[in-house]
């Protein structure tokens, strides 16, 4: 299988890598084949699945998913990878204010010394404003 094959890091892949290879599981279990890039790749993909549970599907067209593939490939991740960094730096650019930041300004607002009055006494005095038109 080439470098990039996903068959080989999938469960089934790494069963019948290890059948062919005529591999002891108990050797296996012991970590006598921890160091080998498949067994890495197997346990990192694992890792990843196991940490999520949820699925997003995206409908997009064919030229779309072609232009999203290279972008992925661009940065060297996988078209799944690279969504999920894409969507991370989405919603953290969309975060407001936190609410310290949030009484900060209120409290700045108070410091200021404007004018006010009681509610019903400002909205008479706007519409009184608005019959002098």
């Amino acid at each position: 299988m080439d470098e990039g094959s996903t068959a080989e890091t999938t469960p089934q892949g790494y069963q019948q890598w290890a059948r062919d290879r005529k591999v002891d599981r108990r050797a296996s279990r012991r970590g006598a084949f921890r160091g080998t890039d498949l067994v890495r790749r197997y346990d990192k993909l694992c890792s990843i699945l196991m940490s999520m549970s949820k699925r997003l599907q995206i409908v997009v067209d064919d030229d779309e998913l072609e232009r999203l593939r290279k972008a992925a490939a661009r940065d060297g991740l996988t078209l799944s990878e690279w969504a999920r960094r894409v969507l991370e730096r989405a919603r953290e650019s969309q975060k407001g204010p936190t609410p310290a930041q949030k009484i900060a300004a209120v409290e700045r607002a108070l410091a200021c010394g404007h004018p006010t009055a009681d509610i019903d006494e400002m909205l008479a005095e706007i519409e009184k404003g608005r019959d002098l038109r």
